[in-house]
C-alpha cells in the first residue's frame, strides 16, 4: 500500500495534472468496457471452489478449459471493440486538449492491450484463488507495486511530452509479465490445469455464462457508476477534475485491498463450505469476515477522514482541488460497504444471485443520474458527489435484507453481532479522532501523540467490544500458538 500511495506521488509530480488526468480517463473507459472480464472471473472462481469443496476433479477440469475459452472469446471481443471506437470516441465526446490527442491516442493503444493481458489471466488467478494460494498473489501484486513505482520514477529521464505514452508501455510490460507468471505456475503445480478440446461442453459453458451474465449486470452497473462519473466531471470539469477523482479513489482503493484480504483468504473457504453442504460454516465465515473486514478498513480509515488534507499535502505537494473531500466521501462509503463485506460472496456461493444483482446493479445506477441532474443545476462536484455515500449506506440495508432471505441468514443476529457491536467501536473511534482534530493542529505535537495514542489502542477496543466471547477465545489460542514458534523463543 505505502509503494503504491509512493508511486501515485511520482506519477503525479512526473506526468502533471493534466496527462494524470488523462491516464486514468483512458483507463476508466476501458475498465467500463470490459466489465465481462470480472463477472466471469468471480464466476470462475465460484465454481471451482464449489466443486472442490463437493471433490470432483473432473468438474474442475471441465471448468477450467470452458472458462478459459470463454476467456479468450472475450479477450478478442474486447480488441475489436476497444479498438473500434477508441480514437473517435475520445474526439468527439471527451474533454481532451487538441495538443494532447495524439499521444492520448498511443496510451489508450496500450491501455487496451494492457485489458486484453488481464483478461486472458483470469481463469488463471481464479485458479491459485480457489487453491488459496494466497501468498504468491501477494508477492506478485508487490513487485507490481514496486514495478510501477520505479516506472513512475523513471518518467524523469523522458521528455514531458512523451512521459504519458512511455508509461502506459511500462505499465503493459508489467501486466505481461504477471500474465506469463499466473500461467506458468498453474500449468506447473495444478492439475485441473489442462488443455484439452475433449473438455468442452457446452452445457457447462452455458451454465457459467448465465451465472456470469447476472454477475455482468452488477459488476456493469458499479462500474459504470465509478467510471461514469469521471467521463461526467471530465465533461463538464475537464481533465484536471478527474485527476482529483482518479487521487480520491487511489487513496479509497488501497485501503479497499488491505482491508480485502480477509475476503481474500476465507473467500473459498465460504464457497467451499457451501459445496460440501455445510450452511452453518458459511454463515459463521460470513460474519467474520463482514467483522475483520471492518475492523482492517476502518483502523487507518477514520485517522485519514479526519487528516486527509494533511495527508495529500504531505504526500502530493499541491494535490489537485476537490481530491481531499472526495476521497473522505470514498472512506465513508467504504466504510458502511465493509458491514456486509461477506455477504456478496456468501451470496454467490449459494448460488441464487438473479435478484441480488438487480437490486444492487440499479441501486449503482441511481448515482449516475442524480449526479448529472446536479452538474447540470450548476452544483459543485463536493455537493454532488456526496450522493455516494447516502445510496452506499441504502445499499448496505439491501444487501442485509437480502442476505436473509437468499442465504437464510439471520437478520437480528446479524445486526446485533456485526452491524451494531462493530459500528458502536467505529463511531467512538470518529468520534475520539473529530475531537483531537478539532483541539490541535496537525503540527501540534500533543495533537499528534493523542491521534496515535487512539490508533494503538483500537484494535484492543475491538477486541473487548466488537467480537463474541467464543472468538476471543479462539484468537487467545491462536496466539498461544504463534508465541511458542521457534522465532519468539528467546
Amino acid at each position: 500500500m505505502a509503494i503504491s500511495l509512493l508511486s501515485t506521488r511520482l506519477l503525479l509530480g512526473n506526468l502533471g495534472q493534466m496527462d494524470y488526468g488523462l491516464f486514468y480517463l483512458l483507463l476508466s473507459i476501458v475498465v467500463l468496457l470490459s466489465f465481462l472480464r470480472s463477472a466471469l472471473s468471480v464466476s470462475t472462481q465460484r465454481f471451482l471452489s464449489f466443486y472442490q469443496g463437493a471433490e470432483d476433479t473432473e468438474k474442475q477440469r471441465q471448468v477450467f478449459m470452458n472458462s478459459l475459452t470463454m476467456h479468450g472469446l472475450l479477450a478478442i471481443a474486447l480488441l475489436l471493440l476497444l479498438e473500434g471506437i477508441g480514437y473517435g470516441w475520445m474526439e468527439r465526446f471527451l474533454t481532451i486538449p487538441p495538443e494532447r490527442l495524439p499521444v492520448a491516442a498511443k496510451a489508450y493503444h496500450v491501455v487496451v492491450t494492457m485489458a486484453v493481458l488481464q483478461v486472458l489471466s483470469l481463469p488463471f488467478i481464479a485458479l491459485l484463488q480457489a487453491h488459496e494460494k494466497l501468498s504468491l498473489l501477494a508477492k506478485t501484486d508487490v513487485s507490481e507495486a514496486i514495478l510501477r513505482a520505479g516506472a513512475a520514477a523513471s518518467l524523469s529521464w523522458f521528455a514531458s511530452e512523451q512521459r504519458l505514452h512511455i508509461y502506459a508501455g511500462l505499465m503493459a510490460f508489467i501486466h505481461l509479465g504477471s500474465c506469463l507468471a499466473y500461467i506458468g505456475y498453474c500449468i506447473k503445480n495444478y492439475r485441473e490445469c489442462v488443455f484439452r478440446p475433449s473438455l468442452l461442453d457446452w452445457s457447462m459453458i452455458r451454465q457459467i455464462g448465465n451465472f456470469s451474465g447476472w454477475n455482468a449486470f452488477g459488476t456493469f452497473c458499479v462500474l459504470a457508476r465509478t467510471q461514469g462519473l469521471a467521463i461526467l466531471l471530465n465533461v463538464f470539469f475537464g481533465p484536471l477534475m478527474n485527476a482529483a477523482y482518479g487521487i480520491a479513489f487511489q487513496v479509497q482503493g488501497q485501503l479497499q485491498q488491505f482491508s480485502g484480504t480477509v475476503l481474500r483468504v476465507l473467500n473459498a473457504q465460504m464457497i467451499k463450505s457451501e459445496g460440501a453442504g455445510n450452511r452453518k460454516r458459511l454463515l459463521l465465515l460470513n460474519s467474520r469476515v463482514g467483522r475483520y473486514s471492518l475492523f482492517l478498513f476502518s483502523w487507518p480509515a477514520i485517522p485519514l477522514l479526519f487528516g486527509m488534507h494533511t495527508l495529500l499535502k504531505w504526500w502530493l505537494g499541491d494535490a489537485p482541488q476537490f481530491a481531499a473531500i472526495f476521497a473522505q466521501y470514498l472512506l465513508i462509503a467504504g466504510v458502511c460497504k465493509q458491514f456486509i463485506a461477506g455477504i456478496p460472496t456468501a451470496i454467490q456461493a449459494v448460488g441464487t444471485i438473479r435478484l441480488y444483482q438487480l437490486f444492487m446493479g440499479l441501486g449503482a445506477l441511481a448515482n449516475l443520474p442524480l449526479a448529472y441532474l446536479g452538474f447540470y443545476l450548476g452544483l459543485s462536484p463536493d455537493k454532488v458527489l456526496l450522493s455516494i455515500v447516502f445510496i452506499e449506506i441504502l445499499i448496505t440495508m439491501v444487501r442485509i435484507v437480502l442476505g436473509g432471505r437468499i442465504i437464510e441468514m439471520d437478520i437480528p443476529t446479524y445486526f446485533r453481532e456485526v452491524v451494531w457491536k462493530g459500528g458502536r467501536v467505529v463511531l467512538a473511534y470518529g468520534l475520539v479522532m473529530g475531537i483531537f482534530t478539532c483541539s490541535f493542529t496537525p503540527s501540534e505535537g500533543a495533537g499528534l501523540t493523542l491521534m496515535l495514542l487512539a490508533i494503538l489502542l483500537y484494535p484492543f477496543a475491538w477486541y473487548h467490544f466488537a467480537i463474541p466471547k467464543r472468538e476471543r477465545i479462539l484468537l487467545k489460542g491462536v496466539y498461544k500458538k504463534i508465541s511458542r514458534l521457534p522465532i519468539f523463543e528467546k
